[in-house]
């Protein structure tokens, strides 16, 4: 007789054993519903398989040989999980609450084709930027010649800037470090697209979502911490630059119209030597 799992918790970790560790006891410490763990290792080198086996031995691990990125892990754990509900989170995330999850579960029981996110915070429990517009040829431009680091205010509207946190609503799209689904939802969906690397994967499918009529949620009394891009502070901007160009050509080519996605590409030359200028001299990247 097979038991029936409500919720299946899936982790993309890479290099970040310490933030992982800390995500999987407040996972314990506060949530109660029937669960499971999937945790997809990217080729870390930092013992995190090894850490797992030993100190969480009931977690389901699937440890691969080289990094898969974000989507294609994240699919890999979908194809193996029992339960009833999908919940995404990033290895550098951790619950402060046993309320959150229950009633998000609540929430999608009455509305099953939804994707939602919560209240992100930051460490100091202020509002991270969890929602944004879709991606526009206008925010993307501004994005691209980083100008978002010296006149934040043109990208405001994109950046959803004066959202209100406090309030449950229909938004574009979510952040990727905190999602919760129901699991049939997400195969109807064809689960994350691995065109992309990282990046963009969670606005492509919020996109899909929206193309189906399929409702994308804020809910604000799901709260968790996130203490924000561990992993890939591992990689210097360069190179970070150029797997974002990678991602958002690919989201342009798959949603928008052709100029678009040909002007953003000519856009390149000009967006790696700020990104060469900005990894030269340290510059730090502006958080919203």
């Amino acid at each position: 007789m097979s038991h029936n799992i409500k919720l299946s918790i899936i982790i993309v970790s890479w290099n970040v054993s310490l933030d992982l560790q800390k995500c999987l006891d407040s996972i314990y410490k506060y949530i109660f519903t029937d669960f499971e763990i999937i945790v997809v290792d990217n080729a870390s080198k930092d013992n995190t398989v090894d850490i797992l086996f030993k100190d969480y031995p009931e977690i389901r691990v699937i440890a691969n040989k080289k990094n898969m990125g974000f989507a294609a892990a994240n699919n890999e754990a979908i194809n193996i999980a029992k339960g009833e509900y999908l919940l995404f989170l990033n290895p550098d995330t951790y619950f402060i609450d046993e309320h959150s999850i229950p009633k998000a579960l609540e929430y999608l029981a009455d509305h099953p084709n939804a994707l939602l996110t919560g209240n992100v915070l930051n460490k100091d429990h202020t509002n991270q930027v969890a929602v944004r517009k879709f991606p526009t040829l206008y925010s993307q431009v501004i994005t691209m010649l980083k100008l978002n680091n010296i006149l934040p205010f043109l990208n405001k509207v994109y950046h959803l800037t004066n959202f209100d946190y406090n309030k449950l609503q229909e938004v574009d799209s979510i952040i990727g470090a905190f999602m919760l689904i129901k699991a049939s939802t997400m195969r109807y969906m064809n689960s994350f697209d691995k065109d992309y690397f990282i990046w963009f994967e969670e606005v492509d499918l919020c996109r899909r979502m929206k193309n189906k009529n399929f409702p994308v949620i804020y809910f604000p009394e799901a709260k968790i911490i996130h203490t924000g891009g561990q992993s890939f502070k591992q990689v210097f901007t360069l190179k970070k630059q150029l797997i974002f160009n990678k991602s958002l050509l690919t989201y342009f080519k798959k949603h928008m119209p052709k100029t678009q996605y040909n002007i953003l590409y000519a856009l390149q030359p000009i967006n790696l030597f700020l990104a060469f200028i900005q990894q030269t001299f340290s510059i730090k990247k502006r958080e919203y």
